[in-house]
């Protein structure tokens, strides 16, 4: 998969009803540095989890996905990532980067 078409995904993601409904406000997270790192987490794999849900076919059932183990298709291949080892999701460049290489190890 091209890297436009991964910028693609997350740009219209972030334009979305889903997340413009998932309560994730990043202008709270900017304002309030003080957050826990558990609330840190939490924002990331719930926008990992989002945005993979709505942008790219599950290769396994959501209830059965694991950070660690979550598995998406892309072209009809599976491909497993750790979202744990995942860059901040708000940090487009380097997220963008890696689930690019991700993907492209598998494919």
């Amino acid at each position: 998969m091209e890297l436009q078409t991964l910028e693609d995904k997350y740009n219209s993601f972030l334009n979305s009803k889903a997340y413009q409904q998932s309560g994730i406000n990043p202008q709270y997270f900017k304002r309030n540095a003080d957050l826990s790192r558990l609330a840190i987490i939490a924002d990331h794999m719930v926008c990992n989890i989002l945005f993979f849900k709505n942008y790219f076919q599950l290769a396994q059932p959501d209830h059965t996905q694991m950070a660690s183990n979550y598995v998406i298709l892309v072209n009809d291949i599976e491909v497993t990532l750790n979202i744990n080892k995942a860059p901040d999701f708000r940090d487009k460049d380097e997220y963008l980067k890696w689930l690019h290489s991700q993907i492209n190890i598998h494919g």
